[in-house]
């Protein structure tokens, strides 16, 4: 962002700031119990914020009289008359929603009275899924990743207190090797219209430790739907909605009770599966009554409903009234958990919808192929703007998470050419090993006062292949790769070498591109490639369809079946790629060939009677024989691909 606009920026911020006043507050219930997530809402609008998980709320506004009103699931909501004048200090007590289970009118059929709500609400499930054609709302979302513990072996093999340290030292946590791993934040609006149209437009978006941008694309968690897809991943199938149009054959129903919001009833039912290991919600959806539309619910799915990656998914969602008897969610909480190679993970994506405008006019051009748009300015906002902006305050432990990896990255940044910490990253990453050479090949990290590169080459034990035109042959490929931040741009250089030990040909080949994101884009995403190829190297007649050499040396050696056919060519060429965001992408390529045959040298199979299977190097197809003889050729190649829609 060029400094006229900062400044203009400051300004505008500067002068919002000081008309607006600051509310904040604790939810708590009546015995002093913190409230977490709980959701505060100017009354009659879509405007508000939520709690964070030790029950703080904090936010704006201009000076003037409103009604506050604070929601927690499972309690009675309260409301406050606010004269808004300076800053102000709001606390919340709410009490236990005390829900009242009226004299049970039971059927012939013994039927608890939640089957009927919950008929009446499947009956209204299609048209609450189609209610508005179209909306646009703000969205904030904050997504946090711990650790809780981390693993005593690994693959079998113990992991010493050294390697512990090391693992926690990498990913910034305590001495115990617990604490967070991810924290981002992301503001964004979205724009909707039936039957499928979406456009998502990140304003700005932060990353804990990081100068990067991240965000998740945010998840839809639409009850009114018949298959759920509650976490993408969490099952190939998605989970049965509790008020599916066959909901019945599948789930329980209980009568909780009922209690009374703003003047109308609310029936709090009970939902449980009929059988284990189905795709399945269980917990608590509340039921407004006469409109039979979702006032809040709050489920979960394990691992015997079919849970794949994760071992707990809760989901906790509050919808709030709008015009025209139009209600939309306002809070959404995805709370997991995970053990994963005995790494105790856990983990909050929580969205925070705001502003909505239903049914709008759309301004032309709003839905086009890119369905995410970032801003040119999405990782650039200063902390003062997320700190007047952010509708959930931050907790002391995620306050703590940025100014030490925000601090720590800072000094990273700024301190990589002293001659202290070049030693200490020389030093961290240890000793070659002769281990790493051959199984797991090398990735290194150059540093130095004025130049810094990282290198590399492929395990040395997986380079070697067999075929019968080279015998033995030993390829080894090295890559070398240099950032310029200030440009954007990547140069990575990849030299080959390759050596047949019985027809005794030695290939070389260099890989040189030029990779380039454009720093002043509009589209953050937006890239393009340069790259230059030369020297001599083996190919494939199918190049289309290559043979795997590693499938190839096992059938040659096993049974005389050498499919892989090859040929040696001096070549150069040169190229581009563009990539946009929208996944469109294109790119032009020339070379110059001057190929070379080659014949079978080497006979060996493991067994000599399968030696008489082997086949000539030159390829017949269809009776024709590829050209044997020496041969120039000069090849353009032009492609163009995107994503309808």
């Amino acid at each position: 962002m060029k400094p006229f606009y900062i400044f203009c920026f400051l300004f505008c911020f500067g002068v919002f700031h000081a008309q607006s006043q600051r509310i904040s507050g604790e939810v708590r219930d009546d015995k002093g119990t913190p409230l977490p997530y709980s959701s505060v809402i100017i009354k009659g609008t879509s405007k508000g914020v939520s709690a964070n998980n030790n029950a703080v709320y904090d936010f704006h506004l201009k000076r003037g009289n409103y009604v506050l009103v604070c929601q927690h699931i499972g309690y009675q909501s309260v409301e406050k008359y606010l004269a808004l004048e300076s800053d102000t200090v709001v606390d919340f007590v709410l009490k236990p929603q005390m829900l009242l289970l009226n004299e049970v009118v039971v059927s012939n059929k013994g039927e608890n009275p939640a089957y009927a709500i919950i008929r009446k609400a499947v009956k209204k499930r299609s048209f609450y899924n189609n209610q508005v054609d179209g909306f646009s709302c703000d969205l904030y979302t904050k997504d946090v990743i711990k650790l809780r513990g981390m693993p005593k072996k690994l693959f079998g093999n113990v992991v010493g207190d050294g390697e512990r340290k090391s693992m926690a030292s990498s990913l910034k946590l305590d001495s115990s090797g617990k604490g967070m791993i991810y924290l981002s934040e992301a503001l964004s609006k979205i724009f909707s219209k039936k039957p499928d149209l979406l456009k998502l437009k990140v304003m700005s978006s932060r990353v804990s430790g990081s100068n990067r941008f991240g965000f998740t694309f945010p998840t839809f968690v639409n009850m009114y739907q018949n298959n759920v897809d509650a976490l993408g991943g969490g099952n190939s199938r998605g989970y049965v909605s509790p008020i599916a149009d066959g909901a019945m054959r599948f789930y329980k129903y209980k009568m909780m009770g009922t209690f009374e919001e703003n003047g109308k009833t609310v029936y709090s039912i009970k939902v449980m599966p009929k059988r284990n290991y189905e795709p399945l919600f269980s917990g608590i959806i509340n039921i407004n009554d006469e409109t039979f539309s979702i006032h809040s619910f709050d489920l979960i799915i394990t691992k015997q409903a079919q849970l794949e990656l994760l071992d707990t998914l809760q989901i906790t969602q509050l919808h709030v009234p709008l015009d025209h008897d139009v209600s939309r969610v306002k809070n959404q909480l995805l709370s997991f958990s995970l053990n994963f190679f005995n790494f105790d993970i856990e983990g909050r994506f929580l969205s925070v919808y705001s502003n909505y405008d239903i049914n709008p006019v759309f301004e032309k051009g709003t839905f086009d192929k890119v369905m995410i748009k970032y801003d040119s300015a999405v990782d650039k906002r200063p902390k003062a703007f997320w700190d007047t902006i952010r509708p959930v305050p931050l907790n002391q432990e995620e306050v703590k998470d940025y100014r030490v990896k925000d601090s720590l990255f800072l000094v990273e940044q700024d301190s990589i050419l002293r001659n202290n910490n070049i030693d200490s990253l020389r030093k961290h990453q240890g000793k070659l090993s002769l281990n790493s050479i051959l199984m797991n090949g090398v990735s290194r990290n150059h540093y130095g006062k004025k130049i810094q590169y990282s290198w590399g080459a492929d395990p040395l034990l997986f380079s070697f292949n067999y075929n019968t035109v080279e015998g033995l042959s030993q390829e080894m490929d090295l890559y070398v790769e240099k950032k310029f931040k200030n440009k954007g741009l990547t140069l990575l250089i990849k030299p080959a070498f390759r050596y047949g030990y019985k027809n005794t040909h030695f290939n070389s080949w260099l890989d040189i591109a030029f990779l380039q994101r454009k720093k002043q884009s509009k589209d953050p995403l937006n890239r393009y490639n340069w790259f230059v190829s030369g020297g001599k190297k083996v190919s494939q007649y199918n190049s289309d369809n290559p043979v795997d050499p590693l499938v190839n040396t096992f059938s040659t050696l096993l049974a005389g079946d050498n499919e892989m056919k090859i040929y040696e060519k001096y070549y150069g060429g040169v190229g581009f790629l563009r990539k946009y965001e929208s996944g469109t992408q294109w790119s032009v390529k020339a070379i110059y060939e001057d190929r070379i045959t080659l014949q079978n040298t080497a006979q060996y199979t493991f067994y000599k009677k399968d030696s008489v299977h082997i086949t000539d190097n030159i390829p017949v197809c269809n009776n024709l024989t590829v050209n044997d003889t020496r041969h120039q050729a000069v090849l353009l190649d032009v492609s163009f691909s995107f994503k309808p829609g």
